[in-house]
């Protein structure tokens, strides 16, 4: 079994914290839409599906257009702030 290491890469992302709607649909545009009444929950549109973005997680622009969400604990694991 051959082993593999993540190349470097900078990403754009922006954290769902449930009161910075606008901030969020500045960055997603037109691939995000709320996942229940209440606004909490929204869905972002990766290319291929909605895929949920509670409060606390993450949108991540990807290396085209495509976007997904990132969980807290995960981000904070994956990636560092830049300058």
């Amino acid at each position: 079994m051959k082993r593999y290491r993540r190349r470097p890469l900078e990403i754009k992302a922006v954290c769902w914290m449930g009161d910075n709607l606008a901030e969020l649909q500045a960055f997603v545009g037109d691939y995000l839409r709320p996942a229940d009444p209440t606004w909490l929950t929204l869905e972002i549109y990766n290319g291929q599906d909605w895929i949920p973005c509670p409060v606390n997680h993450w949108a991540i622009q990807g290396m085209a257009v495509d976007f997904y969400t990132c969980g807290p604990e995960a981000f904070k694991a994956t990636y560092d702030a830049m300058e």
